[in-house]
């Protein structure tokens, strides 16, 4: 294999600071052996940690096609997502682990940071003098589906061998159900593991088949349960809840309702970039297929396999035009989701505007019984008006300050009558600045009150 001139870089990124030690405990090792047209069945071993040198050194001397693959799985794996930092080796191991086997450097690019929260891959021939291909390489590292449902993110490196017809391969990844599928397609495949792009293929659809039957389908599922109780779909509900019913909902069926779109939206976008990538995937398997088949092999049995095996192709066309059907789904399906969304905040805000027309009916008919129940108030008002001057009057005169002389048919007033006025006026203007005192603490305290709040509220 030609020196890729930019390998001491690839390697390079294993050695940033981002990337974390190597925590042995919680990583476990298992490998898979098997040899083209192999009648026995294929089980993954699991490999102790001293015994990984002497297992990679039995595979850099394999002659005969088939595969060897060195499988490392980190505790979390399958459970939630592992960050990018986790490394199955300790940086100097890897790197010799790679040398070894002769696999691609690049991958340590897509493992580390090129691929961080998306797809990456690589897919190359190399020739020998004669123009004739000498071994393929591939890495690719794909977020297949969710961190709880559909197992975490894999990578692999691959390097298939012409004068052999052997491919070797490290990935990383793989729980326990993802490596049982594994086993049982490296099985039923035996005959053509010496296929340049049988494990390539057998990874891109098992990538495929999670994404879309362990993500896809279920996440359109909960979101069709609620679009058509919405009457948006043509599709009958059987259910209690009638689409009409959307506008009796409560608050809460309406937020578990936007939760459940929005969850789906985002679930959509992310398939409909992992559909792409599967796509693009298999769309440089089947180019990388063409020029192989143009090849010229000194080994016979891989020289009669490429050039009569077309299933291949064909299998990988169907691949693409598959990929395209589901990304073009998820397309289709982020669309319904934005006309849910839509629908529900409209539902709300004409919800939320008849509420506010019945709170001003309500508001209309408090203002009518306040203005009610203010008649009776001015009535009296004005009947106190009219009898509190003449009642005053009345009450002055009937002091004992007056007297009526009945000889001289007069009314006399008392020499003392001043004593009234010196009492009356000094009390009347006591009593105003005892009220004004008291209105004046009860305005205080109001303003402590609403100033301790603004506090509290800044805090």
């Amino acid at each position: 294999m030609n020196a890729n001139p930019f390998d001491p870089w690839y390697e390079s990124r294993l050695e940033t600071k981002e990337i974390k030690s190597f925590m042995p405990d919680k990583w476990t090792y298992y490998t898979i052996e098997s040899d083209a047209g192999q009648q026995e069945e294929v089980k993954a071993d699991q490999l102790k940690p001293a015994e990984i040198d002497d297992w990679v050194l039995r595979r850099s001397l394999s002659k005969s096609s088939g595969v060897d693959i060195l499988l490392a799985r980190h505790t979390i794996d399958g459970v939630r997502h592992r960050p990018h930092e986790c490394i199955p080796f300790e940086v100097d191991h890897l790197k010799s682990i790679f040398k070894q086997l002769s696999l691609p450097a690049q991958y340590f690019h897509i493992r580390t940071t090129s691929g961080i929260h998306c797809n990456g891959s690589m897919c190359r021939t190399h020739k020998d003098e004669a123009g004739n291909i000498s071994q393929t390489t591939s890495v690719f590292r794909s977020g297949h589906g969710s961190i709880t449902t559909a197992s975490s993110v894999w990578s692999a490196a691959m390097r298939w061998d012409a004068s052999t017809g052997r491919t070797i391969a490290f990935i990383e990844g793989l729980f326990d159900e993802d490596r049982n599928d594994l086993e049982l397609y490296i099985n039923t495949c035996s005959k053509f593991l010496g296929h340049p792009l049988m494990l390539p293929e057998i990874l891109l659809h098992m990538v495929t088949f999670r994404l879309n039957e362990l993500l896809r389908i279920p996440c359109e599922e909960e979101f069709y349960r609620y679009e058509q109780q919405t009457g948006l779909s043509n599709l009958p509900y059987f259910s209690k809840i009638s689409h009409a019913a959307v506008y009796e909902w409560t608050l809460q069926d309406f937020q578990r309702a936007t939760t459940v779109a929005n969850r789906s939206l985002t679930n959509m976008v992310f398939l409909r970039r992992r559909f792409q990538f599967t796509t693009q995937y298999a769309e440089k398997l089947f180019s990388m297929l063409t020029e192989i088949k143009k090849s010229e092999f000194m080994n016979n049995e891989i020289a009669i396999l490429i050039k009569k095996e077309d299933d291949c192709r064909q299998r990988l066309s169907d691949r693409i035009l598959q990929s395209k059907i589901y990304e073009h789904q998820t397309e289709c399906v982020q669309k319904r989701i934005e006309n849910l969304n839509t629908v529900l905040y409209t539902v709300l805000s004409q919800i939320n505007s008849k509420n506010q027309g019945e709170l001003a009916k309500i508001n209309l008919q408090i203002a009518q019984a306040v203005r009610s129940d203010s008649i009776p108030m001015r009535t009296i008002a004005y009947v106190t008006l009219v009898f509190l001057p003449g009642a005053l009057i009345a009450s002055i005169f009937g002091m004992n300050f007056f007297e009526f002389d009945s000889a001289s048919n007069t009314v006399v007033v008392a020499s003392s009558f001043w004593k009234y006025w010196a009492i009356t006026i000094p009390f009347t203007l006591l009593v105003v600045a005892v009220w004004n005192v008291w209105n004046w603490f009860e305005k205080r305290k109001e303003f402590a009150g609403l100033r301790d709040v603004i506090l509290l509220r800044q805090e």
